[in-house]
Order: structure tokens, then C-alpha cells, then sequence
């Protein structure tokens, strides 16, 4: 899981500690602190809340349950789960991010997984073998008083 942001309509991951506007909150009075302690509470033009949030915590309270969509969305948030990858398949390249029916995926070019490389010969394995000692398969057959060649 993701988080992404929306911005200029495409969607993108977000890290680190962010200052975000909340799109649910709008206040529209604002209180004035006089040097004596008195404080008043004026009607003032509309201004949006603030705040500052560590989005690794919130991936965290995401993944505990404890924020959903609706917590996400008040910062114009949406946590991107990845798409499934099929069985032969394997991930390569950037991911990119698509909304479908308002849900975000984490998509990423597909490419068929190579074959495994076919197991080693005897020979290779004998020759893997004599190098863990430092030998080579000529050496060994000089040290045999053989040629080397196969009877």
C-alpha cells in the first residue's frame, strides 16, 4: 500500500512530512490575543486549516485500521493498493498510479518471467568442484598421469 496525493489530476506517492490543506474544515472567524489577556472572537474572510503530518504515520494508522478513505480524503489523500501481478508474470519498471471507480492502483509494466537455467552437468559440477580446490581438471589429470581424454 501507497499513499499518493492528487496533483494536476494525475495521481503520485507522497512521503516524508508534509503540510496539506484540509478540504473538510474552513474556518471563518479567527480570535485576536491582546498583550493584556484578553482574547475576542472576530467573523473574518474564510481560511482553510493547516496541518502537519508524517505520512509514514499514516501509512501506519492505514495499515492498523485506524484511518480509512474518509480520514484520507480530508487531505486529498487515497492509499494506492497494488495491482495483482499474474502466475509466469513479473513487475518491471516505475509503477504508475490509475483511478477506477474511485479507488487508486499501483500498476507496473509486466514481463514474463525467464526460464530457470537448466541444472549444471556433471562435468561443470566436477569442475566447480576442483576449483573450490584450486585445480583445474587439465592439473588433475597431468597429477592422474592421464591425458584427459575419455576412454
Amino acid at each position: 500500500m501507497t499513499i499518493v496525493i492528487k496533483r494536476d489530476g494525475v495521481w503520485e506517492p507522497i512521503t516524508g512530512t508534509v503540510t496539506l490543506e484540509r478540504t473538510d474544515t474552513v474556518y471563518t472567524t479567527r480570535t485576536i490575543l491582546y498583550r493584556d489577556g484578553r482574547q475576542e472572537e472576530e467573523e473574518c474572510d474564510p481560511y482553510p486549516v493547516r496541518d502537519t503530518i508524517d505520512i509514514g504515520k499514516v501509512a501506519q494508522l492505514v495499515d492498523d485500521g485506524v484511518w480509512g478513505e474518509e480520514e484520507l480524503a480530508r487531505y486529498g489523500l487515497a492509499a494506492a493498493e497494488d495491482d495483482p501481478v499474474p502466475e509466469g508474470k513479473q513487475r518491471t519498471g516505475e509503477p504508475s498510479y490509475v483511478e477506477d471507480d474511485g479507488t487508486v492502483r499501483r500498476v507496473f509494466e509486466l514481463e514474463d518471467i525467464p526460464p530457470p537455467p537448466p541444472p549444471p552437468t556433471r562435468a561443470e559440477k566436477v569442475d566447480a568442484a576442483l576449483a573450490l580446490l584450486g585445480v583445474t581438471r587439465d592439473e588433475l589429470m597431468a597429477e592422474l598421469g592421464l591425458d584427459g581424454k575419455k576412454a
